[in-house]
């Protein structure tokens, strides 16, 4: 497990890139790389098995958007930017950070509740 530490930090790390995409929404393209660039050192920080967490994050970043541009397909929201099935291209990016984030806290928890 990679402990309170790394878990908390990936957890902020996702609420940080979650503000951001308010803050440069006018820049989906920019969103979507930065994210993107992070994601990659952001997979090795939490020391988790590496391939389970590229598994986990692409099925939450295919999922998760997924799952938005359904229910925003309803009418109950709607993105501004709206680049593919109702939800922004940066949006799958987010996703794979917020799976670290997940995972990690998930794992740590796990842990804790052993000892």
């Amino acid at each position: 497990a990679p402990g309170w530490r790394k878990a908390v930090l990936s957890v902020a790390l996702f609420f940080a890139l979650y503000y951001l995409s308010g803050t440069f929404k006018d820049h989906p393209m920019g969103l979507y790389v930065a994210f993107m660039l992070i994601w990659l050192p952001h997979l090795s920080f939490t020391g988790l098995d590496l391939r389970k967490l590229v598994v986990f994050s692409v099925l939450l970043g295919v999922l998760g958007p997924l799952a938005e541009g359904m229910r925003s397909d309803t009418g109950f929201f709607a993105y501004a930017d709206q680049d593919a099935y109702y939800v922004p291209l940066w949006l799958s990016a987010l996703y794979f950070n917020g799976a670290i984030g997940l995972a990690a806290l998930v794992s740590t928890v796990d842990a804790a509740r052993r000892r």
